[in-house]
């Protein structure tokens, strides 16, 4: 089967923001399946010649005019759809620039799209004031728009998603996790050691709401002095979170930042970690979506405290397994870090109950499904 893969996000194996795509590729690869990848990373390179790769353009995330980046993917995706042949059983698409060039692809040819949805809000684009850019981004979802509706599959990362699109496009959809690979997330990673750590991994942007875990780890501090805690990656919010900790002198000598980290190499960040903290806020991407330190804290058996939202909610509970806080609750957050320190034979439980929860729950099972899912509409 021959199936045309379309990403607009970077697809570098250093990063995690699509460790997803990578792995897919190489199972739909081992079943036999024929690849061609269209992705704006020009560093990629497979060495299995059952995948093509047509570069389109670069794309910084954190970097100046992200908005017109994606958009410029997008247009770029759209132009090379008149160049590549039709000889294709299945289009799957991922991201709102990829599904201009599916929206055109599959039109031109009349192939089954399997359409893969993980945003329902774009910050970044919608607050532009740029006047181009909010005319593309208008076409752009509508395209996206599109695409979904007439797609004859749709997978979606957590089933809250799975509500607002069929609530909002009256579209089914099956729900794939964005799940941990057990390869580098696993209970080997942990290590004994002294002392009690609280982890922090991945993009640190405003709605992140790692500034909030750190005034807590403040108050924490005026009565704690056994505590460490590692900010593990980058982001446009972390010279704030750096700028919050020099003016506090309790925090200078507990709080470590150690800027962007290759994604194979965290599991060795976390290997002191008692417990993970993902302080996001309120956003419909947070309140929708599952974050993906989530899954990795599970597989390693690291217990968490964690921003109370609703797709968090599907998988876990704080009885077993993780310890909730409402979203910007600097006291809550202050509350439950104390209770961790104080409870370590809760958080054993915890580990205990996340670490069976992996075995059935990681990248591998929820990639299962896709592969069935694309092998599936192609036969239609």
């Amino acid at each position: 089967m021959n199936i045309l893969y379309i990403n607009s996000n970077a697809l570098s194996p250093l990063s995690g923001e699509n460790i997803r795509a990578n792995y897919l590729i190489d199972k739909l690869v081992k079943e036999g399946h024929r690849v061609d990848l269209v992705a704006p990373d020009s560093n990629i390179s497979y060495e299995d010649d059952k995948v093509n790769f047509f570069p389109v353009s670069r794309i910084n995330r954190f970097g100046k005019n992200k908005e017109l980046q994606y958009l410029r993917f997008g247009l770029r995706c759209f132009a090379l759809s008149n160049k590549l042949g039709r000889d294709y059983d299945v289009v799957y698409c991922c991201g709102l620039s990829g599904s201009l060039f599916a929206s055109r692809f599959s039109r031109k040819y009349n192939l089954p799209v399997v359409c893969e949805f993980w945003e329902t809000d774009f910050p970044e684009l919608r607050s532009s004031k740029n006047p181009l850019v909010k005319l593309l981004l208008k076409l752009s979802r509508g395209f996206h728009r599109r695409v979904m509706l007439k797609a004859d599959k749709v997978t979606l990362i957590s089933r809250e998603m799975h509500d607002y699109v069929y609530k909002n496009l009256r579209k089914d959809s099956i729900v794939a996790y964005d799940a941990a690979d057990k390869r580098y997330f696993n209970e080997k990673v942990k290590k004994k050691h002294s002392g009690f750590t609280f982890s922090y991994h991945g993009g640190i942007l405003k709605r992140d709401g790692v500034l909030n875990f750190l005034k807590a780890c403040d108050r924490l501090a005026k009565e704690h002095d056994d505590f460490q805690v590692m900010i593990i990656g980058d982001g446009p919010a972390l010279a704030e979170c750096r700028y919050f900790v020099d003016e506090n002198s309790q925090l200078r000598d507990k709080v470590k930042f150690t800027g962007w980290v290759n994604y194979k190499k965290i599991p060795e960040y976390l290997s002191m970690a008692d417990v993970g903290v993902v302080p996001n806020l309120l956003s419909p991407i947070n309140d929708l979506v599952i974050p993906r330190k989530v899954f990795e804290y599970m597989n390693c058996g690291i217990p968490m405290v964690v921003s109370d939202l609703k797709a968090v909610r599907e998988l876990f509970d704080e009885d077993n397994c993780c310890f909730f806080v409402e979203p910007a609750d600097i006291s809550g957050f202050y509350d439950k870090l104390k209770f961790c320190m104080r409870n370590k034979e809760k958080l054993g439980e915890a580990s205990h109950k996340l670490l069976k929860m992996s075995e059935s729950l990681n990248l591998d099972s929820e990639c299962n499904k896709l592969v069935k899912l694309v092998e599936g509409a192609a036969k239609k």
